[in-house]
Formats: structure tokens, sequence, C-alpha cells
């Protein structure tokens, strides 16, 4: 496991700040992928899910969109898509999910997912950033960081720990499952009783371009 933490100092150039994290995961994209795109709505939030309701009733309270477990919560499949108080900007599964905050504060922010294949596993890197608006902005980055830097460090752990999870369950259950072996019909060739089973079918559905009606077409049908 290797974690890092961007400086939260400034970049004078473009006024927007970003704070990331990388996590290294054993498992695959495909498996890693999924437990990202459920985040949020129904499924709530994997690590500190009552700070995440509590900044959704504020949001609420101030006219934004809040938190909404009320319906289940959509895949983001697409850009657009509005999952709590996010909306979907990019997505490539199992690779990259980018959504933007439509949260009431002094500025605009985005988090950004990426899955990087790393051997036989993944390397998932979280990027919030956030751009400031007015006097009140730099207020809010630095007096909200501390916070932001234990809830995106917990979610990268709990979504490796979820992880873990899903793999030990299809550990256990692997040798329960059936084997399926694809086999065509019997009377796909011939049939064992010798009779032609397939013909029957055949000249009973296409009795209307016969010209048969349905008692002929069975009569017919018996003397194949």
């Amino acid at each position: 496991m290797s974690t890092a933490i961007d400086d939260p100092a400034p970049a004078r150039a473009c006024r927007r700040w970003a704070l990331s994290d990388h996590r290294d995961i054993p498992h695959p994209p495909e498996r890693v992928f999924r437990l990202i795109a459920r985040l949020g709505g129904s499924n709530g939030y994997p690590y500190a899910d009552a700070l995440w309701r509590i900044r959704g009733w504020m949001d609420r309270m101030l006219g934004g969109p809040g938190v909404d477990r009320s319906r289940q919560r959509p895949r983001p499949r697409k850009a657009g898509l509005r999952i709590d108080f996010w909306v979907v900007e990019s997505v490539d599964p199992p690779h990259a999910l980018e959504l933007k905050t439509d949260l009431r504060m002094p500025g605009s922010g985005a988090l950004r997912v990426d899955v990087v294949p790393s051997g036989t596993g993944s390397t998932v890197t979280l990027t919030a950033s956030f751009e400031p608006r007015g006097p009140l902005g730099p207020l809010y980055w630095f007096g909200l960081y501390p916070i932001h830097d234990f809830v995106f460090r917990g979610t990268l752990r709990a979504i490796a720990r979820e992880a873990d999870r899903v793999a030990e369950r299809a550990r256990r259950t692997a040798p329960f499952r059936p084997d399926r072996t694809p086999r065509n019909a019997p009377c796909r060739a011939a049939c064992p009783a010798g009779n032609d089973v397939r013909g029957w079918v055949a000249l009973v559905a296409q009795r209307d371009r016969l010209g048969l009606g349905t008692d002929e077409a069975d009569a017919r049908a018996f003397e194949v």
C-alpha cells in the first residue's frame, strides 16, 4: 500500500487547488471500478457516511440538491447523470470517473477517480480539486482541508476493504456454483428415437406458406 497527499498550498497560476491520494489494491480494475461506481445515493458512502449525510442536509438547507436516499441510485453510465450533489462529468469504465459537485459553497469542486492496472491489481488515485471564488474560497478550502483529507483517505481504505470482502465471498461460493457446459439439444442433429421432430415442427410452423389448414398440417406431420 502507498499513499500520498499533495501540498494544499494554492497554485498561483491556475488558482485551482487539489488534494490527491492513491492506493495500491490487489484486485483487477473491473472489480474495483464496480465498487467506485456504487458511491452515493441509496448505497451511501463506504466511509464517513454520516458526514456525507450531514453535508447533504446542510446543502439542502441552503437550497442545494442534498443527499437523496429514497430511490435506487443509478450507475454513472453517461455524462450529465445526477447522483446526490454530484453530476457526472465523464466516465470511462473501468478506468476513470469524474464528478462535478453541485454543493452550495464559495467555489467549484470536482472529484476524479482513476483506476490503472498494476500487475494483477490496480492503482487507484482519488483527486479532489477546488477552484475558489471570492474571499471565502480560501477560508473554505483550508478550513475543511483536514476533514477532506480524513474522508478521502478513508474512502480509499474502505474501497480496498470492500474489494477484499467481495473477493472472499466469491472464493467461498465458487465450489458451490454449478458448472455450465454448453451443448446442443439432442434433436439438433438427430432425434434419439429416430423421429424427425424438426421436420414436424417446420411443417406445422410453415403451414400458412404451404397453403395447409391446421388439421391437414398436423396430419402430414405425423406422416413425416
